[in-house]
């Protein structure tokens, strides 16, 4: 499972990374609210889902319990889905 979160504030290129992921063949989630993140990620994970690469958009804004993405990446991290460090900036 490849699962990756594109943060930033409206007109920061959000909506162009997720473009890009999805040309290659993430399924793409554009302002899902932080505190579904965790039921979202339990319904892709399931024995039955084809779904292998996830990409959500966040605006960091958008949603007060912000915070909460680190304890639902702590989440991610017990169920076995590797998370990496974040990453800022393009990176080229």
């Amino acid at each position: 499972m490849r699962f990756v979160i594109v943060t930033g504030m409206s007109g920061g290129g959000k909506a162009t990374a997720i473009k890009i992921l999805e040309d290659e063949g993430y399924y793409c989630v554009d302002n899902l609210p932080v505190r579904l993140i965790d039921k979202f990620m339990e319904l892709v994970m399931m024995p039955a889902s084809d779904i292998s690469k996830v990409a959500l958009g966040l605006d960091v804004r958008a949603d007060k319990p912000f915070a909460y993405v680190e304890e639902v990446l702590t989440a991610l991290r017990e169920r076995g889905v590797p998370v990496r460090d974040p990453v800022h900036g393009c990176q080229r």
